[in-house]
């Protein structure tokens, strides 16, 4: 099947595969999908998130927050995302050590919160 536009129910399916931690399935369904709307922004900013890619996941959260500004859960994700990669990067030059430790929780709290609701830090 090639590229096609995706439902609700499509992407609900793609939130329950990265819930359960299925994310080359989910990212493989990503692919196949053409019209990369801001839930399609947000799905694989959710992608790169859990493989560790963090700066590719803020600039996903961030397109989908600047694609549809009133959706508050992409707009709180790519904030949130922010600070983590920026303490990131601070970690990379002798900052912040608690960076695992927040990460952990970030990640802890994503698989727990329902609908692949975004909320950590």
């Amino acid at each position: 099947q090639g590229g096609s536009y995706a439902s609700a129910e499509q992407f609900q399916d793609i939130r329950e595969m990265i819930q359960r931690g299925l994310i080359l399935q989910a990212a493989e369904a990503l692919n196949r999908v053409q019209n990369h709307t801001a839930e399609w922004h947000y799905l694989y900013g959710l992608v790169y998130m859990r493989q560790g890619m963090y700066s590719r996941a803020q600039q996903s959260f961030q397109t989908a927050a600047n694609m549809d500004p009133q959706n508050m859960e992409y707009r709180q994700a790519a904030e949130q995302m922010r600070g983590v990669y920026q303490q990131t990067h601070q970690r990379t030059v002798g900052g912040d050590s608690n960076l695992l430790c927040n990460l952990c929780q970030c990640l802890a709290c994503m698989s727990f919160c329902g609908g692949g609701r975004f909320c950590c830090i």
